[in-house]
């Protein structure tokens, strides 16, 4: 099965009541709905942009295109092939900082 084309689609929600915390109320909620096609089947997921890690409907929309350029034609059958698709994700040479960490601190208590 190969991918044939990944959209974003940016929203803004009303809710039907405001949404309040401490730091700010919410009147409205931004979700970025993604659809994937591949061989004549169709998928659907979101994504909800937060203030807290810095996303916005934006960033988050630019980020799907640009996985959609890189995953079209990509095909999924098999393990191997989504072992690709994860290196998209993660570039050969960027370590997840927690596994650093880990690894680190296995080595001193080794020495």
């Amino acid at each position: 099965m190969k991918i044939d084309r990944i959209e974003a689609t940016p929203r803004e929600l009303p809710r039907k009541e405001p949404f309040a915390t401490s730091q700010h109320v919410s009147e409205a909620a931004s979700v970025v709905f993604v659809r994937v096609d591949a061989d004549g089947m169709e998928g659907w997921g979101a994504a909800s942009p937060s203030d807290v890690t810095g996303e916005t409907m934006e960033t988050v929309s630019r980020a799907i295109a640009k996985l959609a350029g890189d995953l079209k034609g990509v095909s999924f059958d098999r393990g191997r092939e989504v072992a690709e698709m994860k290196r998209l994700f993660h570039p050969a040479g960027r370590q997840n900082e927690k596994g650093a960490k880990q690894k680190q601190h296995r080595r001193i208590e080794h020495e």
